[in-house]
């Protein structure tokens, strides 16, 4: 497109030449100074680790393994055994007749006999059951 086209007289103004760019001379180095050694930071006094993060050190995640399967199935297998025994029986504990769920008579039955092994177990044993 040439100037008549647009009207404008730019012939008179004068051109200016662009400067070249100076070189740009690098930053002096600053010489580093060594700082001192770093310390990690220090919490001032101890403080007692909570009741959950004591109980989370003790929890140990358990690997599932053959045993582990095992487990959880014989845990299966009694839970649906409870669970289909729900009809209600009479149960006599102590001299009182209970109308109680099968399943939860077959736990107080356990509980018990677990606590009269328990007793029997713990106390002291005579001389003649020692053999002296």
């Amino acid at each position: 497109m040439r100037d008549d086209d647009l009207d404008l007289d730019l012939d008179d103004e004068p051109v200016i030449p662009a400067k070249p760019a100076k070189p740009t001379k690098p930053a002096p180095a600053v010489k580093a100074v060594p700082s001192p050694a770093a310390k990690p930071a220090v919490a001032v006094g101890t403080k007692a680790p909570s009741l959950l993060a004591r109980a989370k050190s003790y929890v140990k995640r358990p690997q599932f393994n053959g045993r582990t399967f095992l487990t959880l199935l014989l845990a299966l297998l009694a839970l649906v055994i409870l669970a289909e025994n729900f009809a209600p029986v009479r149960f006599y504990l102590l001299g009182l007749a209970l109308e109680l769920p099968k399943a939860l008579c077959f736990l107080i039955d356990v509980a018990l006999g677990a606590a009269l092994m328990w007793w029997w177990l713990r106390r002291p044993t005579s001389p003649v059951e020692a053999g002296k």
